[in-house]
């Protein structure tokens, strides 16, 4: 669900020279990168709970700036699985550097845990232009949010650009998690018993009355 609404638009960039770079096999396999990769293997045996951790596990390698996992398909909820998924302070905040992360970027990784990099080198791209990307918006759309997603078979990175800043709609979604369901408010076996009560009383003082008829006729 995306929080800009009117007078906004995204623009994807690609890194694929980056990601598909045979010729820094170094850092494609150095030792953190395979600590990282055997932490989500290990942790993708554990089912799909394991997606919280593989973006909390994801988010700490950029931990100045804010994050928020969404899931793009679901229209009517800001956080994936209608959850509060923030990660760090003040999502939102202008002077923060702030990125969406979709839920298929997490699948693609609990499936093929190689991804890990790819999604890393990205999120890098966005954090390391972050300052010149709000530059792109101008005047008319001064706000700006990094997008990690993931379509056509790819992980993409790109800026969300919006006329309005997107902390007072998050603040709101949060607000909206919070309140508590209706369903959740009512007691729904106090009434039971309180209904079952007032249903005997009634049937005692139906059956009183007849039996004082009856004594009343004899």
């Amino acid at each position: 669900m995306a929080v800009g609404g009117i007078g906004s638009f995204s623009a994807l960039t690609s890194y694929s020279g980056v990601n598909s770079s045979k010729a820094n096999s170094e850092l494609e396999f150095d030792k953190i990168y395979q600590q990282k990769t055997d932490s989500v293997e290990i942790n993708s045996t554990a089912g799909n709970n394991d997606i919280m951790t593989i973006y909390e596990m994801l988010c700490s390698e950029f931990p100045e700036a804010n994050y928020i996992l969404e899931d793009r398909s679901d229209e009517g909820n800001l956080f994936f699985n209608n959850v509060d998924t923030r990660i760090g302070k003040d999502f939102g905040n202008p002077s923060k550097k702030n990125v969406f992360i979709d839920v298929g970027v997490i699948k693609k990784i609990q499936e093929d845990p190689s991804y890990y990099l790819e999604a890393k080198l990205d999120l890098q791209q966005i954090i390391e232009h972050y300052d010149e990307a709000r530059t792109h918006g101008g005047s008319d759309l001064p706000y700006t949010t990094g997008e990690l997603d993931y379509e056509n078979g790819r992980i993409q990175a790109g800026w969300r650009y919006d006329s309005k800043c997107c902390q007072e709609a998050v603040a709101k979604e949060v607000k909206k998690l919070e309140s508590p369901k209706l369903s959740d408010a009512i007691n729904y076996d106090y009434i039971k018993d309180k209904m079952d009560t007032m249903l005997d009383d009634f049937m005692d003082k139906v059956t009183e009355g007849i039996v004082g008829e009856d004594k009343e006729g004899k």
